[in-house]
């Protein structure tokens, strides 16, 4: 999970947000192929992360007792949010072939530069990423926070 917070997340981001967002001709199958069989897997353990959040048998309750697990299974809802998401967008990407105009700027030395992260550029997946993001990022700061309070009222 480490690493994946580390290094594979911030690198399929930056390949998502200035690769997957500018394909044009056609799209990659092996690509398409990966991200779709990568996005059943992101949902099946969503499902299984709200499952166990609406469940909250009789097993969890005796070993977490105090509700530290919630704090980490948000983290993880947010990090399978992040990366389906960026799955749905390159799929969508490589379907739809199109570039919005506010995602391309020439300078005044008339080079074409990328920009992902205009607002005319980014689509209902690009902010559900940068969402999921920020979860990914708080939710560590409110599992420390929770398990402080937790271990102070013990």
């Amino acid at each position: 999970m480490v690493k994946m917070f580390v290094q594979d997340g911030p690198e399929l981001l930056v390949q998502y947000y200035f690769l997957d967002k500018y394909v044009t001709t056609s799209p990659p199958w092996g690509l398409v192929v990966i991200h779709a069989i990568s996005t059943l897997i992101y949902m099946l353990l969503l499902l299984k992360i709200i499952g166990v959040l609406l469940r909250w048998d009789k097993y969890i309750l005796e070993k977490y007792d105090d509700g530290r697990i919630v704090p980490l299974l948000v983290f993880l809802g947010f990090v399978v949010l992040t990366m389906t998401m960026r799955d749905v967008g390159a799929i969508y990407q490589y379907a739809t072939g199109s570039i919005a105009q506010e995602c391309l700027e020439v300078t005044d030395i008339g080079t074409l530069v990328q920009t992902p992260f205009r607002a005319g550029c980014m689509n209902a997946a690009d902010w559900m990423v940068i969402l999921g993001l920020g979860g990914m990022f708080i939710s560590p700061i409110i599992l420390l926070v929770w398990c402080a309070i937790g271990s102070l009222l013990d």
